[in-house]
Parts: C-alpha cells; structure tokens; sequence
C-alpha cells in the first residue's frame, strides 16, 4: 500500500509545472495610434523560454470619427538570456499583417519592428 501511494505522489510530482501567464500591453503605429493588450503563456523548448496569446487592437488616433476601431490579432515571442542580457524576438499578427521586432528584453521595450506592408514601425512594449 505504501508502495502505491509512493508511485502516485513521484507521478503527480513529476507532471507538468504550471505555465507561468504575463500580461502585455504596448502601442504602435507612427503616432503611437495603436493600443494593443493581451496575456500570453509559456511554453519552454529546448531551453528557449517562448510565450503566445491574442491580442486586442485598439485604434486611439484622432482619425476614428465614429469610435475606436478594434481588431483582434496575436503575439508570440521568445527569450533568450545571456550572461549580459535578454534578448526578445516578437512577432506580432493583425489581420493580414505580420510585424517582426527584436531587441533588448527590459520591462518595457521600445524600438522599430518591421511588417509584411511596411517597414521600421514604431512599437512601445511592456510585459509584466
């Protein structure tokens, strides 16, 4: 009996850890007229830690006279650590569109990512 309840608590010990969630929230666009909000998961391959979720667009510039446009996308990116830092590869998906983006991994991330339609968009990042 004692030899069962050993097997039962080495297997459930054993199983998978819990996939750690984080919340994304960021902008884009030449006027930062992009606001865009998600959570991802984590999955780990090969010693890459790699996460991905939807997204929510949300349109903030001045040109939406009836309202915020809003559309639904998705982000996927991975981590990978140094001795001297982070490194973060995104890709980012909005309707027909695929925006890619690499930079240094910090709280926040800012730089320029690069589309199917155009190149050197402006992106804010920010992932908790």
């Amino acid at each position: 009996m004692r030899a069962l309840l050993l097997v039962i608590v080495l297997s459930i010990g054993a199983g998978p850890a819990d996939a750690r969630s984080l919340k994304v929230t960021g902008t884009a666009g030449l006027l930062s007229e992009w606001e865009f909000n998600g959570e991802v998961t984590e999955t780990l391959a090969g010693g890459i830690k790699q996460f991905s979720g939807p997204l929510n667009w949300k349109h903030v510039g001045l040109c939406s006279p009836n309202g915020p446009e809003e559309k639904s996308g998705q982000i996927q990116f991975q981590v990978s650590e140094s001795r001297a830092s982070s490194k973060i590869d995104v890709t980012l998906q909005l309707e027909d569109a695929e925006c890619t983006y690499n930079g240094i991994l910090s709280d926040s991330s800012s730089g320029f990512m690069d589309c199917s339609d155009m190149k050197g968009v402006p992106l804010s990042i920010l992932i908790k």
